[in-house]
């Protein structure tokens, strides 16, 4: 497996890894605002890559791609304030 879906894998695996590590072993532990901020940001970048790399909106009209990945951006910064809401 060559190209950019190869590379795109790999990289979700390493922030796969990073997710779990910031999360913590059995996610027993309270994260705050700043663990859950970079859970967003990883899961985010990872929705990217996906939608980029697996499925093609790369070559999509700049209107998807403005629709899909602000729809990433208004669900993770939701995610977020939500969590930060309840944690304050």
């Amino acid at each position: 497996m060559t190209g950019p879906p190869a590379r795109a894998w790999l990289v979700l695996l390493a922030l796969t890894g990073m997710a779990m590590w910031t999360g913590g072993p059995n996610g027993s532990s309270p994260l705050g605002v700043l663990g859950i901020a970079a859970l967003v940001a990883v899961s985010g970048f990872k929705a990217v890559l996906i939608l980029r790399d697996f499925l093609e909106l790369g070559r999509a009209r700049a209107s998807w791609r403005i629709a899909l990945y602000g729809y990433v951006a208004v669900l993770g910064g939701a995610i977020f304030v939500a969590y930060a809401a309840v944690a304050g």
